[in-house]
């Protein structure tokens, strides 16, 4: 998910044209939220799957790449329909355990 303002305060800038450049990317919608923010979900299988090859040609940065690997991972578990077993509760443990903190963006609490 990219959650961002409909307008950076200080610049007054739009971010409409290059999030709706990125949800075309994604195959996916651009939302508007009650709270004036756009949001971009990658939720349909397809979508999801054009996550995973973007982040495996342009690597994120520093910790970013590491919770990208975890991402991955973990969607190729609901690709390959393994997403309702112990598997993906022990992605997030052993992310845990390696001494990383964990926002967690398939296990409800």
């Amino acid at each position: 998910m990219i959650e961002q303002r409909l307008i950076e305060p200080k610049s007054n800038e739009n971010y409409f044209t290059i999030l709706n450049q990125i949800a075309n990317l994604f195959s996916t919608k651009l939302l508007i939220t009650n709270r004036n923010y756009y949001r971009i979900n990658a939720t349909s299988l397809n979508s999801i799957k054009q996550v995973i090859n973007y982040f495996k040609q342009f690597n994120l940065r520093s910790s970013k790449y590491l919770d990208s690997l975890d991402w991955i991972e973990a969607a190729k578990l609901i690709i390959d329909d393994k997403h309702f077993t112990l598997e993906l509760f022990r992605i997030g443990i052993t992310s845990t355990e390696k001494g990383r903190k964990k926002d967690n963006f398939f296990i409800k609490k």
